[in-house]
């Protein structure tokens, strides 16, 4: 799966209600790194070119209109692009973090940001990513 496929699916439906289906943010977090469009996308993020990718399509789904009622419907995908940047690119994640904070009608985006604002990043090890497993 290339890393257009990948956002297809990171921002489709099916995605959206696998990873919502967690209570807290450490079951989010879970939920979220064992995706395989996560892991593909991750992969070819090893490209400046696909970070920068993330890093663009991070603004322009939160600049997407929503609805007040409801959740904002690239919530998931904002909360799985800014994990993947704050594995790749401290800077992006930061920047990236500061936009979503400011998007409305954001739930698990919004914790995200919060996370790669303030707590302990995901480490990665030898190349690979190690899955969060803080509070």
């Amino acid at each position: 799966m290339n890393a257009t496929e990948a956002m297809e699916r990171i921002e489709g439906h099916a995605f959206s209600a696998m990873v919502n289906l967690a209570s807290d943010f450490p079951t989010f977090l879970r939920i979220l790194t064992s995706q395989p469009e996560i892991g593909a996308l991750s992969d070819e993020m090893k490209s400046e070119q696909a970070t920068l990718d993330v890093f663009a399509r991070v603004g322009e789904l939160a600049a997407s209109p929503t609805e007040e009622e409801y959740e904002h419907p690239a919530d998931s995908a904002l909360a799985a692009y800014l994990w993947l940047l704050s594995t790749r690119n401290g800077d992006y994640s930061a920047r990236a973090a500061k936009t979503v904070l400011e998007c409305k009608q954001c739930w698990w985006a919004r914790k995200m940001a919060e996370h790669v604002q303030g707590q302990k990043k995901p480490e990665q090890h030898q190349g690979t990513l190690q899955i969060y497993k803080g509070s």
